[in-house]
């Protein structure tokens, strides 16, 4: 069986205080999903635009909350964020599709939870077909850079799929390059990719089925999304922050999940 592995990085990008500087988006363009995962069956009021078509990976297939373990090297703090972003998600589904989407619970996370290459799909899954994974705490900067993810990138999310549809994957957060003030920001960020969301917007001119970040005003809608993929660093100290979902994030998800 062929397995196609995805890294889907969240970049934090410094910025002055008035706009983002130098605001490359290299890095952030690992994400496009299989070609069969954009002919999946979408729900029939999604509302999406066209140029959103291209936006999707695989869901997750299983009807039931999907569990979730939280490595416990996390502070407590930071587990505290990480449910948090869980609750932001349960409410939303519970509200609008009918469902939770997560159940989770703090855990020892076994060796082999996380790729041992960036094309690593062997990994140990929390569940077999994509209906259980981990988020799990990185810190090690020499394994970081072995997946060709570097201090800008505070998170990614690796997801395996086969012919559209989900195998496996796995959440890392690296502790050391996300800032407090953002890690929950980061978590719902990434939880919307385990969902299936890709990034809001794609590096470079993008395309008919999937829109360009960098001809986005600040306030268009897919630029203040949860899924933009950059949260800014201010130069005066200041961070910038998403820990609400917004229009772009929550038709999206309607598109893969409302009945």
């Amino acid at each position: 069986m062929y397995f196609k592995a995805r890294i889907i990085t969240r970049m934090l990008v410094a910025a002055a205080a008035a706009g983002m500087v130098g605001g490359s988006l290299g890095g952030c363009g690992k994400q496009e999903p299989d070609a069969a995962s954009t002919k999946q069956a979408l729900s029939a009021s999604c509302k999406a635009g066209a140029d959103q078509m291209g936006a999707f990976l695989p869901r997750i297939e299983t009807q039931e909350p999907v569990t979730v373990g939280i490595d416990s090297r996390f502070t407590s703090a930071q587990q505290s964020e990480i449910m948090k972003s869980i609750d932001v998600w349960n409410d939303y589904g519970r509200k609008n599709t009918g469902r939770d989407f997560f159940r989770a619970s703090v855990t020892r996370v076994p060796g082999g939870s996380q790729p041992a290459a960036r094309e690593d799909c062997k990994f140990s899954a929390g569940e077999a077909n994509g209906s259980g994974f981990r988020i799990v705490k990185e810190d090690n900067s020499k394994y970081w850079k072995s997946l060709n993810l570097s201090e800008q990138n505070g998170a990614a999310t690796v997801r395996c799929s086969s012919g559209g549809k989900l195998l496996r994957q796995v959440v890392m957060i690296n502790t050391t390059n996300s800032p407090p003030e953002q890690f929950m920001s980061i978590s719902l960020h990434e939880l919307g990719h385990t969902l299936g969301l890709g990034h809001s917007c794609t590096n470079g001119a993008g395309t008919a089925d999937y829109a360009s970040c960098g001809s986005l005003q600040p306030d268009h809608a897919y630029r203040v999304a949860v899924m933009y993929p950059v949260l800014q660093l201010f130069g005066d100290g200041k961070v910038e922050t998403k820990e609400l979902l917004r229009q772009n994030d929550t038709e999206r998800t309607d598109c893969l999940y409302k009945p």
